[in-house]
């Protein structure tokens, strides 16, 4: 992980790493076999957060994997502020927006995730007991670059912004090292 302003770093000769902006969602207390009403009462808020991935290493044969590929140094950004559920008029309905360099590449609706915040801790807390300060990142809208036509990677000199109403926007340059 790293800060909401700083590098993410593109590891030189890596030409597929993608960008997916996403809500994220932080543990409050220990939540285990949590219900749909209770659910948002184990987080102690949200916040912005970008799932850096390298496209090369997640889909490199001979299987799909999604672990290393998602977590080099500074590939997953978070911030810039935690906000409490209580401070979101809708915290099931918040605007999403990724820009590249100045170009949206993705705009939605958290209100448009396939499984909602909720959803979410209910079926994973059946399996996981969550501690508190852990996250989630809960879901991406379409935008992403593997996925456009043409497909459009992070670059050196790239600036990824990623933006949450009512939580902030992160600000993270791209380089190459």
């Amino acid at each position: 992980m790293c800060g909401p302003f700083d590098e993410i770093v593109v590891p030189a000769g890596l030409t597929q790493i993608d960008y997916e902006a996403e809500l994220v969602i932080v543990f409050g207390r220990t939540c285990k076999q949590a219900t749909r009403e209770n659910a948002w009462s184990h987080l102690a808020g949200v916040t912005v957060g970008q799932d850096i991935s390298d496209r090369g290493e997640q889909f490199r044969p001979p299987v799909k994997q999604f672990t290393v590929a998602k977590t080099y140094d500074t590939f997953g950004p978070i911030g810039p502020y935690l906000v409490t559920v209580d401070e979101l008029a809708q915290p099931d309905a918040l605007e999403l927006e990724g820009r590249l360099s100045g170009e949206v590449m993705q705009h939605s609706n958290t209100s448009d995730l396939i499984f909602d915040v909720p959803a979410l801790v209910v079926w994973l807390s059946r399996y996981i007991t969550f501690q508190p300060g852990d996250l989630l990142w809960t879901g991406t809208p379409g935008g992403v670059g593997e996925a456009r036509t043409p497909q459009r990677f992070l670059r050196a000199g790239d600036v990824l912004e990623t933006e949450i109403e009512g939580i902030g926007t992160m600000r993270n340059p791209v380089v190459e090292r």
